[in-house]
């Protein structure tokens, strides 16, 4: 890869770009509605580019950490990945991930003064 950034690195860890990668939008504070939705990749990664997710698994693995709480980056996928997040968060992953991208509604935002 010939960037003036490459020439500067020591490593280059290319990282998937967004249609390359599921992703789990969070849509509120720019609507009247709050809610979840789901995407999968549109298109596939190109070259050898993997998702950041993977890239910290990986680079937390072989330095002897977990930071994907259990998950093994070599096991896993995207959507496993979100879908457990969304779980964490209060939200029902699977059903986020089986909406896809018309989404799950969420709580009502409130009303009042901005602050």
């Amino acid at each position: 890869m010939d960037h003036e950034l490459v020439a500067l690195a020591t490593h280059v860890l290319p990282a998937t770009a967004q249609m390359e990668r599921a992703d789990l939008p969070m849509v509120e504070g720019i609507s009247l509605t709050t809610g979840t939705q789901f995407t999968d990749a549109v298109v596939p990664p190109a070259a050898e580019r993997r998702p950041v997710w993977w890239i910290l698994g990986e680079l937390g693995r072989r330095l002897g950490l977990d930071v994907l709480d259990g998950l093994d980056p070599a096991a896993t996928d995207g959507r496993a990945l979100l879908v457990r997040l969304a779980d964490q968060a209060g939200v029902d992953g699977e059903a986020v991930a089986a909406a896809g991208p018309r989404g799950v509604p969420g709580p009502a935002p409130e009303s009042g003064r901005v602050q």
